[in-house]
């Protein structure tokens, strides 16, 4: 037992390389793509996530939402590159630390590459959030969760999906954040002065996030704004009436009962005393829910989207 205790404890060499590998894992990466490129990718990924949100319809007179088929494909596809090239990115890193410390710690074998791809896994923290940021819950929750729902037992899973689908915004967004803070000040120096990179540079990045900030703030007010329209037809249903249709299936022949749901959920005038939608009113009210039109959607979240971030800002 005493031999086999001794051949199982790490000799000093071994806990020297430990050290080692810990250490380099620690620093910041010897493969690094260019910073503004990274910012550049992160924002237009970032940017394109809501089209996904924007594809669905609401059809208020068979109380259903359907999926404009068209904008889902295209956003699909254009996520999946998206996260591809997140995926591309943390294997170009983990690649890139391995060479690099290949040459600072000679004499490695195979099992010592992987477990020290797995200590880089877990020292650096950028690694996990880019996984985390990659993985597609906006297209399983809606191309496959939320087809399922029923009106009746829709409230608590949407939140449940709604609240996964707003916590992987933290490692999607969170990049941009750290990648502006770390500018390569040297690159900026060959172009401008001193004063004007403490300046007008930080503004002007400040301004591009406020953009891309108030164009998911208002795609997310757009995708609740139907949630709460699916949200008032499940307490609609749970009133004794008894309506299980699914929600995205107009074609669906199980009880839906239009009259009940519009006499429960009154939009056009509304009445906060029956139902209250809040600020998704103004969104149910405009008829842009049930449009096709992307452009307008588009637009007029977004400028509700810079409306309200500015009261936020202010007050």
């Amino acid at each position: 037992m005493e031999r086999s205790d001794q051949e199982q404890e790490p000799s000093d060499s071994q806990k020297t390389a430990e050290k080692q590998i810990r250490d380099f894992a620690s620093r910041k990466p010897a493969a690094k793509w260019d910073t503004e490129l990274v910012i550049l990718f992160y924002i237009l990924s970032v940017s394109l996530d809501p089209l996904l949100l924007y594809s669905l319809i609401l059809n208020d007179d068979r109380k259903c939402v359907v999926v404009d088929t068209k904008l889902g494909k295209i956003a699909i596809v254009l996520r999946s590159l998206a996260d591809l090239s997140f995926i591309g990115h943390i294997i170009y890193e983990i690649s890139g630390e391995a060479k690099h410390l290949r040459k600072e710690i000679p004499g490695l074998s195979t099992s010592d590459m992987v477990r020290i791809g797995m200590t880089i896994f877990r020292w650096q923290l950028r690694i996990p959030m880019a996984i985390l940021a990659a993985l597609p819950v906006p297209q399983m929750a809606i191309l496959v969760f939320f087809p399922m729902l029923r009106a009746s037992r829709a409230v608590n899973r949407m939140r449940i999906m709604n609240s996964l689908i707003l916590l992987q915004y933290v490692p999607r967004i969170y990049p941009i954040y750290r990648d502006c803070k770390n500018l390569n000040k040297k690159k900026l120096d060959n172009y401008i002065s001193d004063l004007e990179r403490k300046t007008w540079v930080p503004g002007l990045l400040n301004f591009i996030l406020y953009i891309l900030a108030s164009h998911v703030f208002g795609a997310f007010w757009y995708f609740f704004s139907i949630q709460r329209q699916i949200e008032c037809w499940g307490y609609a249903c749970q009133s004794g009436n008894g309506c299980e249709f699914r929600i995205f299936d107009c074609d669906d022949g199980t009880l839906r009962n239009v009259t009940l749901l519009n006499d429960l959920c009154p939009v056009n005038p509304s009445n906060a005393k029956v139902f209250d939608f809040g600020i998704y009113l103004d969104a149910l009210q405009s008829g842009m829910l049930g449009s096709t039109d992307f452009p307008r959607k588009v637009l007029q979240c977004f400028s509700w989207g810079v409306r309200n971030l500015r009261f936020l800002s202010f007050s």
